[in-house]
């Protein structure tokens, strides 16, 4: 990290911890075995038809940090990128493992905002706050929270969401707990933080599910192509159909100033559809 800190002295970087974590395509059609909370999920719908996942894929780029800094306000966040899901997908949860308990009663804020970039970072104002509460194990070991408010707000700029976290002094920010103890923040290991996003088909009144009309089939069929070309295609190219168009923007993290916080990857392509 040496070049990316420049001008910190050694206590400063002592604090100074910085983990980016890359969990790309998290769901079980790229895994060895399910995600033990998505087992719980299909044993939930118990239907054949939920065990297809192409409905339920993204890519994810999570980062953190614990560098106290005045301009960044206080320490303490995860970013998830969503950009990538397909704009059909409403809903998702955020799930961690409830690894461990704290000895001592405490209570971390969480709450979910979202991340635009219009020139720069900007982020909302609190989407949905929840009070945590470290002495005390969930009954599904599961510490889930509904962010499918992010997905129903997705626009153009919209490239993620950030998950920020805070102990009831304000001050303290249990970022090695949260990122070693409390949770598993590996991505080789079964616990790791899983955002599991859903997307369900329309039904009529008799309960029937509806068949995709020839416009939505041909919107699923451009978006899983434009997906496999994203690597291949410049980022101004645009899909020949009149239904949808793949449209990227280029988010470079050192010219806005963000390189020290994180390191990799320098940017990334948010795509999206429209």
């Amino acid at each position: 990290m040496g070049d990316e800190m420049d001008g910190y002295g050694n206590d400063q970087l002592s604090k100074a911890i910085l983990e980016m974590l890359h969990m790309n395509k998290l769901t079980v059609p790229h895994r060895t075995r399910p995600q033990r909370y998505m087992k719980l999920v299909y044993q939930f719908l118990d239907s054949p038809a939920t065990r297809d996942l192409t409905n339920s894929e993204g890519t994810q780029d999570q980062s953190s940090r614990s560098i106290q800094d005045p301009k960044y306000g206080t320490p303490g966040w995860i970013w998830f990128n969503v950009s990538c899901l397909k704009p059909s997908i409403k809903t998702a949860e955020l799930v961690f493992l409830h690894k461990t308990i704290h000895p001592e009663p405490l209570t971390v804020s969480m709450a979910v905002r979202s991340i635009f970039v219009v020139g720069n970072v900007t982020v909302s104002e609190s989407l949905d706050e929840k009070a945590l509460t470290l002495d005390e194990r969930p009954s599904s070991s599961y510490d889930i929270f509904n962010v499918s408010v992010v997905l129903g707000q997705r626009i153009d700029d919209m490239v993620g969401f950030q998950f920020s976290y805070t102990d009831e002094s304000g001050s303290l920010v249990l970022h090695e707990a949260l990122t070693q103890s409390l949770y598993c923040l590996n991505t080789s290991s079964q616990n790791e933080p899983l955002l599991v996003v859903y997307q369900f088909h329309q039904h009529d009144p008799n309960g029937t599910p509806r068949t995709p009309d020839r416009r939505q089939q041909q919107h699923c069929r451009i978006a899983r192509r434009s997906r496999r070309q994203l690597l291949q295609e410049p980022a101004s190219k645009e899909s020949s159909s009149l239904e949808c168009r793949l449209l990227q923007r280029y988010v470079n993290f050192h010219s806005m100033r963000l390189d020290r916080w994180i390191l990799e990857p320098p940017e990334f392509h948010a795509s999206f559809c429209k």
